[in-house]
């Protein structure tokens, strides 16, 4: 698990072995095994006694700073060997594997449920237009078999090189997510004003005002990742 503190007062600390998280003004205390805890991200506003880094480090737990937007700024770094080349290697054996594809496999799914989610708030809206009424059960419709058929996938036990599987299994997550992603776009171009409709995702360039602010936002976003 990753321990994330974003509570101003909260304080991490250790308790017989064990990381204890405490909230301000609250006696209730929270303990969490070392061997279950993967990452620690503080947030500003956020007390941490040196024996909680002591037992994060010895245990090469990373603890990392972040700023408001949840970004890590900086890291609590174990005295022990670690370098850039290393990771940068690891991170290029890990996009081999099998459990790369299934990491995409889980980004997907997390992508379109929260997409899902999005539309189903703007559905409570109160003067939600028709159009978007009318679109909304095709899309969600359209946005279910996309996660099935992500949820479904599984890595190919047949004799296929790795090579063929990854460019297989990549070419199929692209079609399923843009299928899902065009009736997403599709839904939300109903709730525009008519000065800002658009009739799908533009890239370089974009078309119209909706994308331009969207592809200036997710420029943003990955300056920031």
């Amino acid at each position: 698990m990753q321990l994330y503190l974003d509570t101003y007062g909260a304080w991490l600390g250790v308790s017989n072995g064990m990381f204890v998280v405490k909230n301000r003004g609250k006696d209730q205390k929270h303990l969490f095994a070392v061997r279950n805890v993967r990452a620690i991200y503080l947030s500003n506003g956020v007390a941490v006694s040196t024996g909680a880094l002591w037992l994060a480090m010895r245990n090469q737990i990373p603890v990392l700073l972040v700023n408001h937007m949840g970004q890590a700024e900086g890291q609590v770094w174990s005295g022990q060997f670690g370098s850039i080349a290393t990771i940068r290697k690891q991170q290029a054996i890990f996009s081999g594997h099998p459990k790369a594809l299934e990491w995409l496999q889980h980004l997907m799914l997390q992508k379109i449920k929260h997409q899902k989610a999005l539309l189903h708030k703007f559905e409570k809206l109160p003067d939600k237009p028709e159009a978007y009424r009318q679109q909304l059960p095709q899309t969600i419709q359209v946005m279910k078999n996309m996660e099935e058929r992500f949820a479904n996938w599984k890595y190919p036990t047949l004799p296929i090189k790795p090579q063929e599987i990854w460019i297989q299994a990549t070419a199929s997550f692209r079609g399923w997510e843009g299928n899902a992603s065009k009736y997403y776009f599709k839904s939300l171009a109903t709730l525009l004003p008519p000065q800002f409709a658009y009739t799908g995702r533009s890239r370089h360039p974009a078309y119209d005002p909706f994308n331009s602010l969207l592809n200036y936002l997710y420029g943003m976003t990955y300056s920031m990742a």
